[in-house]
């Protein structure tokens, strides 16, 4: 097994702001070892739950997220991350959130910020050329100007069959709906925090463990999220890593025990109510579905106008016998489908209650056509 430590989240200290307030953009950066022979099950599930969940934020919140940074397989590298980082640009009260899952280690020798680990993006001894330490995006970060900057990083993650996962999001089979939600509470935590909170996985010289359905920390870690937005818990980041600290000692049997530092103050910036969007948030890895269907769900057109596009749609990106399964919120459970494509475009172009739409994954025919799709409808 592999050394594998850490998360971490990193809130910088926000400048006051004038008397204008301002809207808030998150920018999503993240890397996920998802074609690692050993752990990229796992890496997946990781990749899979940070965009439902933070795109259920998004809708919730009503803050513009930015999707164009998210790299998985054999596009997870060193160029990528240090190239996302470099062109980052962002305003003064924008939000970054970095996210990693892949492998990690520890240099024995390395006497600075001595729980801080690398991250290895191709993980063999002879491919040190290609590991990023942790400080350096936590560096680079500092410069960008955010009001606000997360660094979530799940590493080397080992497939322990003894960890049994008992989360909460995993037990919910229902589409994700955010009427409900504890909007309140999230604000707290994403909007009035300045400051720095730096947390990671497991103390130096533990394992961290990820069996198939992910990170043992990070399914921890949403989980509290989830408690916040049913309106239990108290939303400070103490509260939710304490919290997540004693829910991944219970997964792992008291193996793995997170560590983390908090400074943080109430900010006094003043943040704007998102101007009323009545757009659907779409959510795709892939850039050709994106287009599609931010098109198809754009109440800019009239209703009549959004039915004439089904047919363009559906012939040009999907086979003629494609189908879409929806899937709830703990993104296993069938909640509806198979159903032809050309309904699913219908309905969805007809829709008065549909908030957001994360297309999970997707599968292409030998002709290059999509034949079958995962949704997850944000209600």
């Amino acid at each position: 097994m592999k050394k594998r430590i850490l998360v971490i989240l990193a809130i910088l200290a926000i400048p006051i702001l004038s008397a204008f307030a301002q809207e808030v953009k998150v920018h999503a950066i993240v890397f996920c070892n998802t074609d690692d022979e050993k752990i990229g099950i796992s890496c997946k599930n990781d990749q899979a739950r940070f965009v439902e969940e933070l795109g259920v934020i998004q809708a919730a919140l009503g803050c513009d997220v930015d999707w164009l940074n998210v790299y998985t397989g054999s596009a997870c590298s060193k160029k990528n991350l240090e190239d996302a980082l470099s062109s980052l640009r962002c305003g003064s009260n924008d939000v970054v959130f970095f996210y990693y899952s892949g492998h990690g280690v520890h240099a024995q020798a390395d006497p600075a910020d001595g729980w801080l680990p690398q991250m290895c993006l191709k993980y063999e001894s002879y491919d040190q050329d290609k590991f990023v330490p942790v400080t350096y995006v936590r560096d680079k970060l500092k410069g960008k100007g955010a009001r606000l900057n997360i660094i979530l990083t799940d590493c080397c993650n080992n497939n322990a069959s003894w960890v049994t996962v008992k989360s909460l999001l995993m037990g919910v089979t229902t589409p994700p709906k955010t009427n409900g939600i504890d909007v309140v509470r999230l604000k707290k935590l994403f909007y009035d925090s300045k400051g720095m909170v730096i947390a990671t996985s497991s103390k130096r010289g533990q394992y961290s463990y990820g069996p198939n359905e992910g990170g043992c920390f990070s399914i921890s870690f949403w989980d509290e999220i989830l408690k916040l937005e049913q309106g239990q818990g108290t939303a400070t980041w103490n509260a939710v890593l304490d919290a997540a600290k004693h829910n991944t000692l219970d997964l792992t049997d008291g193996k793995q025990e997170p560590v983390f530092q908090i400074n943080t103050d109430t900010t006094s910036t003043q943040i704007s109510e998102q101007p009323v969007n009545n757009n659907v948030v779409i959510i795709s890895m892939e850039q050709d579905l994106t287009t599609a269907f931010k098109k198809l769900v754009d109440n800019s057109y009239s209703r009549s106008n959004r039915l004439s596009m089904v047919e363009s749609i559906a012939s040009r990106l999907f086979t003629s016998d494609a189908s879409v399964i929806l899937l709830g919120r703990n993104l296993t459970t069938n909640v509806g489908g198979p159903t032809p494509i050309k309904k699913y475009l219908e309905e969805l172009a007809l829709s008065k209650t549909v908030k957001g739409l994360n297309i999970v994954k997707s599968h292409k025919s030998a002709l290059g056509k999509y034949d079958l799709i995962y949704v997850s409808e944000i209600r």
